[in-house]
C-alpha cells in the first residue's frame, strides 16, 4: 500500500493510502517512520505497527494533559482570591501545604516532565517556573532532572515538527527562522546549533533553493517589472531576493540565466 494523500490537521495528520483507507496520525508517528511525502510504500505488517505506535502516542498526549492539571501554589491562590479574601486563602494554603497536596518541588518536576513531552526546553521551563512563584533553589534542584540528552531529543522533535512550517524558504532563511522558533522554545543555543547541523543532509533533501528563487524571481518580476527596466529593475529584484535569504551568487545567476532567454 502507498502514501498517496498527507493533510495536516491540526498537531496530526491525515493520511491516505491507495487503497482508499485514510487514517489520522500523530505527528510523532509521522517522524518517528519519516512519513513526510507522499508515494512512500508501507507493508500491512509495518501498518500495523504503525496503528500501534499511534495508538501510544494519543494514549500518551491524553495522560499527560491529564497530569498537567497539577497547580502551582501561585495558581492556587490565584483561583481562591476571586471569591474569598486573603485570611481565608492564606489558611486554605497553609493546610494544603501541611498535607502535602501542594508541593512546590512536586509541581516542579511535573511541569518539566510535562514540557519536555511538548518539546519545550530548559530555558522556557525555567521561565514559567520562576513566574509561578517557584522559588529558585527548587528551579535549579529541578532542572538538574532535564539532562543534555533530553534536551538534544526534544529539540530534535520539535525542530522536525515545524519544519513542514518552512519548506518553502530559502536554506538560509530556514536556519534564522527556525533557531528563533526554537529559542523561543527554550533551548540553548549550543543545542540549537547541533540540531541545524545533524538535519543538514534532510535539509538539503527538502530544500530545493533552484526552485524556490525562479518562482520568487518570477513574482519580483512580475511585481517590479511594470514600473521599472535594465540595471534598475535588476537592482530591486536582488534586493528583494536577498532579504529573503538567497545568496548573492545564486542570485546573479537566476538573473543571468533569465536575461538569457
Amino acid at each position: 500500500m502507498k502514501v498517496i494523500e498527507i493533510k495536516k490537521k491540526g498537531k496530526k495528520y491525515q493520511i491516505t493510502f491507495d487503497n482508499e483507507i485514510s487514517c489520522l496520525w500523530h505527528e510523532d508517528v509521522i517522524i518517528k517512520y519519516q512519513i513526510f511525502k507522499p508515494k512512500i510504500a508501507i507493508s500491512e505488517d509495518k501498518f500495523q505497527i504503525i496503528v500501534d505506535d499511534n495508538n501510544y502516542y494519543l494514549a500518551l498526549e491524553q495522560a499527560l494533559q491529564y497530569l498537567s492539571a497539577i497547580h502551582s501554589t501561585k495558581q492556587v491562590e490565584t483561583y481562591l482570591r476571586k471569591k474569598y479574601n486573603d485570611i481565608i486563602v492564606g489558611k486554605v494554603i497553609n493546610y494544603l501545604k501541611t498535607t502535602n497536596y501542594l508541593n512546590e518541588r512536586e509541581y516542579a518536576r511535573a511541569y518539566l516532565m510535562y514540557c519536555y513531552h511538548k518539546d519545550k526546553g530548559p530555558n522556557f521551563v525555567k521561565e514559567n517556573l520562576i513566574t509561578e512563584g517557584i522559588s529558585s533553589s527548587i528551579i535549579e534542584d529541578v532542572l538538574i532532572y532535564y539532562t543534555e540528552e533530553m534536551e538534544r531529543n526534544a529539540c530534535e522533535k520539535a525542530f522536525l515538527k515545524q519544519l513542514a512550517t518552512y519548506k518553502k524558504e530559502s536554506l538560509k532563511s530556514l536556519q534564522q527562522k527556525m533557531t528563533i522558533f526554537l529559542t523561543n522554545r527554550g533551548f540553548n543555543r549550543k543545542m540549537i546549533a547541533f540540531s541545524l547541523a545533524n538535519n543538514q543532509r534532510l535539509l538539503d533533501n527538502i530544500i530545493d533553493e533552484e526552485k524556490l528563487i525562479e518562482k520568487a524571481y518570477d513574482k519580483c518580476y512580475r511585481q517590479y517589472a511594470k514600473k521599472y527596466s535594465g540595471r534598475e529593475l535588476n537592482d530591486r529584484i536582488t534586493r528583494s531576493l536577498y532579504s529573503k535569504g538567497f545568496s548573492l551568487d545564486k542570485i546573479k545567476n537566476t538573473i543571468e540565466s533569465r536575461e538569457e532567454k
